[in-house]
């Protein structure tokens, strides 16, 4: 009897694939969000709230989906955060709008992005074209920014929203802004920087390895020139891990415990090489470029204008002075909060209300927007069994992170991924881009994360990732 084929359409066309272009097509917009208001007033509620409720639906309804390793963890996770709203009482606000708002972002990056990076695993080429698009719009964006570096112009958004170009902040002088502040640019652009280096390993053809190394290098002086150090600092851990890699690769069959010195020695050598090249590229670009004081106008919240200064030379890149820029305030300010109000740890401020909490118990923070520390902001936000909860998540991602690093039949790229995660955690600290879903940065990482905890449990093409016996 002839065996009757299904159409081609239902192999490419699943709720797999189709959750995948969703996802991208956030974070793109996402990207979108800082200079055109048409996101969040049309797009986000008659679009991206009602499918990431439907793909969430879908995933919660199959059971094999949800006994995935780190499921449990991210659905209690989003589920307390309901019952921090219900114990504030914030759900009878009228302020009710701004409150959907992030529960969407937290159901996005726990219930569709995570299980988007579980299924990405055995979906390759879905993934390098989920992750090619990304860097290409980021590597483009660098391009434009660095083109008016150049010609000392400015790309602006409609309604002056947002401009691309150098501009003047208030405190650390002349930077690059893609759109949106260079703290929120330089972080993207780490994570698509490592992104890059995770395609050039994984690529099987020549051109694309180039393609992938022009990208890396947009991203690389864009990065620099944001003048982000924290992100600087995040990007160069990330990179120390290919070094580490390598060495482990030749050195643990013969010596496992020198593999160890050696591989943890040549990372800290590599990081402060490349930390070193970052602050390269600003120092050479500013003896390049010389800025003018009228190019630097006020064109972004929180600009002011020049008197004429060589590009950059405001902020002490090649020293530590002042690394946190100021964020031990408002650190401070927060401890004090949960001190004075030690019920916070339990029933959180939620994540809307959190700076107005701040700053009515502590006036002296009122100049900051957010607490620059996603952790803190959770454990604040959330309370302490929410930062529990996250806390349980980011422990099975480092043990998992751990197990596909050293597992000797995976691929140098699959085993590059973990960087990634290590850059997000260092940048967490000085920033609150993660574990919120607020982000574009925040929605990449739950896709990796997601990807490296499938391929370290077993969900990966490798039929085993358990230490072998004669290892």
């Amino acid at each position: 009897m002839r065996r009757i084929e299904a159409p081609i359409w239902k192999k490419y066309i699943t709720w797999q694939t189709l959750m995948a272009v969703f996802v991208l097509f956030e974070m793109l917009a996402m990207c979108a969000r800082h200079y055109n208001t048409f996101y969040i007033d049309r797009l986000w509620p008659q679009i991206g709230f009602p499918l990431t409720i439907g793909f969430a639906g879908a995933v919660l309804s199959r059971a094999y989906i949800r006994s995935r390793p780190g499921m449990r963890w991210l659905i209690a996770y989003f589920f307390w955060y309901l019952a921090v709203l219900i114990i504030n009482r914030w759900y009878l606000a009228h302020e009710f709008g701004d409150f959907r708002v992030v529960i969407y972002r937290l159901l996005f990056v726990t219930l569709v992005c995570y299980p988007l990076g579980n299924e990405l695993v055995t979906r390759r080429k879905t993934a390098r074209a989920v992750f090619g698009i990304l860097t290409g719009a980021m590597a483009a964006m660098s391009g434009v920014g660095l083109f008016c570096i150049v010609f000392q112009t400015h790309w602006y958004a409609p309604y002056q929203h947002g401009a691309v170009g150098l501009l003047t902040e208030q405190y650390t002088g002349l930077r690059l802004y893609l759109f949106a502040h260079p703290n929120i640019a330089g972080a993207a652009l780490m994570l698509t920087m490592l992104l890059c280096v995770y395609l050039w390993l994984t690529a099987k053809s020549r051109a694309a390895k180039v393609l992938h190394g022009i990208c890396f290098a947009l991203h690389f002086f864009a990065l620099a020139l944001t003048v982000s150090r924290t992100a600087m600092l995040a990007a160069s851990a990330g990179i120390a891990l290919l070094p580490f890699l390598w060495v482990m690769d030749r050195m643990r069959p013969s010596r496992p415990r020198l593999a160890w010195v050696a591989g943890i020695a040549c990372a800290g050598l590599a990081m402060a090489l490349c930390f070193a090249s970052l602050n390269l590229a600003v120092w050479g670009t500013g003896k390049l470029v010389q800025v003018p004081a009228a190019t630097a106008q006020d064109a972004a919240p929180g600009a002011a204008q020049s008197t004429g200064v060589d590009l950059l030379s405001q902020r002490e890149q090649l020293g530590a002075t002042d690394l946190l820029s100021g964020r031990t305030v408002i650190w401070d300010a927060a401890l004090r909060t949960v001190a004075a109000y030690p019920t916070l740890l339990v029933k959180g401020a939620t994540l809307e209300r959190l700076m107005l909490t701040i700053h009515s118990r502590m006036p002296q923070a009122s100049e900051f927007l957010h607490l620059h520390n996603s952790y803190l902001t959770v454990l604040i936000g959330m309370g302490l069994p929410g930062f529990l909860l996250l806390l349980g998540f980011l422990l099975l991602l480092a043990r998992c992170s751990l197990r596909l690093m050293l597992h000797s039949e995976a691929s140098l790229g699959q085993r590059f991924l973990p960087a990634i995660v290590l850059g997000s955690l260092i940048a967490g600290m000085a920033e609150p881009f993660f574990f919120t879903g607020g982000y574009f940065m925040d929605r990449l990482f739950f896709v990796v994360a997601g990807m490296i905890v499938a391929s370290a449990k077993g969900g990966s093409p490798w039929k085993d990732l358990s230490p072998k016996k004669n290892r």
